[in-house]
């Protein structure tokens, strides 16, 4: 898909950090952008609820990496 997961850092993110942003965006990170969504729109979609919770974030890459 052209899309990687990575820690704030850049490295790898831990399995913690993965089963908290699963956890986090399925249980309460809509409730979380519908009561703020103005602060997402502003990022641009960038940094979701349950990537700023985990500390992780989603990048494109050009589908060779």
């Amino acid at each position: 898909m052209g899309i990687v997961l990575e820690r704030e850092d850049g490295s790898a993110p831990t399995s913690s950090q993965i089963i908290k942003r699963i956890l986090y965006r399925d249980s309460v990170s809509g409730l979380v952008y519908f009561k703020d969504r103005d602060r997402f729109k502003a990022q641009s979609g960038t940094q979701l609820p349950h990537n700023a919770f985990a500390g992780t974030i989603v990048k494109e890459t050009n589908g060779y990496d």
